[in-house]
């Protein structure tokens, strides 16, 4: 099996469509690269926007879209089929690392976990913040997950704790696991 290159720097983060047809990668080159196992696309498509290292990277439940995310909190859309930049970048929080990133079941909202430990949702298709930042932890956020009806996220932080909040009024569930 030989390696699939293109990066030009670390890869900090990759993500299998949902399909598993198709791969994303974010790395410290700055760039966004898909890559289509099955051959019915280019090889390879690299996304140039980010103007800090790309450490976070997902796909949307239809794989139209990537999501990624810099080290300068900036998240970016994609689109799959031409790795052209989509709508507007989302920036509404930006005192950290855009570090984990998750796009809901329906793909109309993303999640993005921070450096500070702060969590935002997004309205994929306007680009807008969805209500005010999560607070609760207080170090990085390294992972977010939507649960497969959407109505809760989970976040799991450096701070050990993992947390629990509802999706649609931002508000955490119980104590820190």
């Amino acid at each position: 099996c030989e390696p699939l290159r293109g990066h030009t720097g670390r890869v900090n983060a990759i993500a299998f469509s949902a399909g598993g047809t198709r791969i994303v990668s974010g790395s410290n080159d700055k760039t966004v690269q898909i890559r289509d196992l099955e051959g019915d696309m280019p090889a390879t498509i690299t996304c140039k926007g980010h103007v800090e290292d790309a450490v976070s990277v997902a796909f949307s439940p239809d794989e139209t879209l990537i999501v990624s995310g810099s080290y300068n909190g900036v998240v970016l859309l994609w689109d799959v089929t031409t790795g052209a930049q989509c709508g507007v970048p989302l920036v509404g929080h930006r005192r950290g690392t855009a570090q984990s990133l998750a796009f809901s079941p329906d793909g109309g909202r993303i999640v993005s976990g921070y450096g500070d430990g702060m969590i935002c949702i997004w309205d994929t298709k306007s680009g807008e913040q969805i209500g005010k930042a999560l607070e609760g932890h207080t170090h990085w956020v390294q992972a977010v997950a939507f649960s497969q009806d959407g109505s809760l996220i989970a976040s799991g932080s450096d701070d050990n704790t993992v947390r629990l909040w509802n999706a649609s009024s931002g508000k955490q569930i119980g104590e820190p696991l």
